[in-house]
């Protein structure tokens, strides 16, 4: 058995401003996003899934006065238990 050592040193990563990740995306004066705007969905299959995206779909569709920007922030911060 040889005597060979390794080391390692690990640091913390640069500490990032964490609140600009849960901030809804950027938005002209009406609300509208200026960029590109996730609507996060999941399911545990594909039949689920197109499910979820067509309720998504019925959801726009019925309520075109709620800002996209509110609703990506919403699916992307929070989660139903």
């Amino acid at each position: 058995i040889s005597g060979t050592n390794a080391h390692v040193i690990l640091e913390e990563p640069p500490a990032d401003d964490e609140d600009d990740l849960l901030d809804p995306p950027a938005c002209d004066a009406d609300g509208t996003a200026t960029g590109p705007l996730p609507l996060v969905i999941s399911a545990r299959g594909g039949a689920a899934l197109r499910a979820q995206a067509e309720r998504m779909l019925t959801f726009l569709a019925e309520r075109p006065e709620v800002p996209l920007a509110d609703i990506g922030h919403s699916l992307a911060t929070t989660r139903a238990s």
